[in-house]
């Protein structure tokens, strides 16, 4: 398989056995959406950097705004942890709660 084809696919293939235990019971977007939000500030509690990157760019995919807003800002921290400050990504959450 090649790198293209690999790295389009949704689900990292790495973390298989994390993603089954993720959606395992789950049935609506906003029982996935807590339980990711859950896993997110764990990871965010730990400074594990990759894993909140990861889920937050699982989070911004979710058709409900107010999750796509908070991967947005945890996809911001992971710059900032990186000391990429990209004050412009910053500028753009407030205008998306306002709409």
């Amino acid at each position: 398989m090649s790198n293209e084809i690999k790295s389009s696919f949704f689900i990292d293939s790495s973390m298989r056995r994390f993603y089954q235990d993720l959606l395992s019971g789950i049935a609506t977007y906003k029982e996935l959406g807590s339980r990711v939000i859950k896993e997110i500030r764990a990871a965010y509690a730990f400074r594990q950097t990759d894993k909140v990157r990861e889920l937050a760019r699982l989070l911004l995919n979710f058709p409900i705004k107010e999750y796509q807003l908070i991967a947005r800002y945890y996809l911001v921290w992971c710059k900032c942890r990186e000391s990429k400050y990209d004050t412009e990504s910053l500028e753009v959450i407030p205008k998306l709660v306002d709409k």
